[in-house]
C-alpha cells in the first residue's frame, strides 16, 4: 500500500482542482447566501454539498477498482494496465498544458449543463437541493476532469479491499478538501463567493499548468515504477 501512496496523494491534488465543482460550489454559496441571509442555511447547504461529493465520488472510485480489477484478471497482466494508465496520464498532462496556453472548451461546463446548473440553484429550498446539485454535478460533470481519479483506480486495483478503503477515502479526503477551505473562507466572511468567482479564471489558468506538469511526471514515474 505505502508504495502507492505518493501517486495516490499527487493525483488526488491534481483532481481536486476542479474547476466545476468549484464553479457550482460558488454558484450555490452565493444563491444560499443571497437568499437566507444567516450562516445556519450556509452551513447545512455546504455540508450537504461537501458530504453528497465526498460519499458520492468514493462510490464510483470504487466501482471503477471493480472494473479494472476484472479487466486485469482478464488480460491476466498487470504491466499492460499500468502501462496504459502511464502514457494516459502523460497524454492528459501534455493536454493540461496546452489549456495554459489557449483556452479550450473541455476544461468548462459544458453549456447544457451551465443552464441546468442556474436552473437548480434558482429552485434550492433546502439542504436537500444541495444533494440534488451534487449528485447532478457527479453524473454530468466530474466525468470530463475525472482522468487522474481513473489513473488511481487502474492502480488500486491491484491491492487489498482494506487497502483500497483506505486509499480511497485518503484520495477523497484531499479532492473535497478545495470545497472545504472556499467554503470556510466564505463561511468566516475572509473573502465573499462573487470574489472568488471573479479571480477563479486567473487561478484555474496556473493550476493548467502545475497540474499538466504534475501529470506527466506521474506517468513517468508510474512507467518506471509499475511496469
Amino acid at each position: 500500500m505505502i508504495e502507492y501512496l505518493p501517486t495516490i496523494i499527487s493525483l488526488a491534488f491534481v483532481d481536486s482542482v476542479n474547476p466545476c465543482e468549484m464553479g457550482i460550489f460558488l454558484l450555490m454559496l452565493l444563491a444560499v447566501s443571497r437568499i437566507y441571509k444567516n450562516k445556519k442555511a450556509l452551513l447545512a447547504y455546504g455540508v450537504a454539498f461537501i458530504l453528497t461529493m465526498y460519499f458520492g465520488y468514493f462510490f464510483v472510485g470504487y466501482l471503477l477498482v471493480e472494473v479494472f480489477s476484472k479487466f486485469s484478471g482478464f488480460l491476466q497482466s498487470r504491466s499492460y494496465i499500468n502501462m496504459a494508465l502511464s502514457i494516459f496520464a502523460i497524454v492528459l498532462g501534455i493536454y493540461q498544458l496546452t489549456s495554459y496556453f489557449r483556452e479550450l472548451k473541455f476544461l468548462k461546463v459544458p453549456k447544457f449543463a451551465e443552464g441546468k446548473i442556474k436552473e437548480i440553484v434558482a429552485y434550492l429550498t433546502s439542504p436537500i437541493g444541495a444533494i440534488f446539485l451534487a449528485i447532478f454535478s457527479l453524473i454530468f460533470l466530474t466525468p470530463c476532469t475525472m482522468g487522474p481519479y481513473v489513473i488511481a483506480c487502474g492502480l488500486l486495483s491491484n491491492c487489498k479491499v482494506h487497502e483500497i478503503i483506505i486509499l480511497l477515502a485518503i484520495y477523497n479526503v484531499i479532492f473535497v478538501l478545495p470545497l472545504v477551505i472556499i467554503f470556510f473562507t466564505i463561511y468566516f466572511g475572509i473573502l465573499k463567493a462573487e470574489k472568488i468567482l471573479k479571480s477563479r479564471k486567473k487561478f484555474e489558468k496556473i493550476m493548467n499548468l502545475i497540474t499538466g506538469i504534475l501529470l506527466i511526471v506521474i506517468g513517468i514515474l508510474i512507467l518506471i515504477q509499475f511496469t
